[in-house]
């Protein structure tokens, strides 16, 4: 997996993110196992940050990640 693609249906918007397992390889590696299968994470606008959009992965899909 070199890139995910996040979509919000009301609006359409779709992107694709690109990950670099060089730099990051345990989020790289994480990030494979937990999308695994489709995921429906609720974003939050970062508006503090910018145009972007945070979407937090619930506490209860990190136990055992540590």
């Amino acid at each position: 997996m070199t890139s995910i693609r996040i979509t919000e249906p009301r609006s359409k918007l779709s992107v694709t993110a690109l990950l670099l397992p060089e730099k990051a390889p345990e989020n790289v590696a994480f990030l494979g196992a937990y999308l695994g299968r489709p995921r429906i994470i609720p974003g939050i606008h970062a508006m503090w940050t910018g145009p972007e959009i945070s979407c937090p992965v619930p506490a209860a899909d990190l136990a055992g990640q540590a």
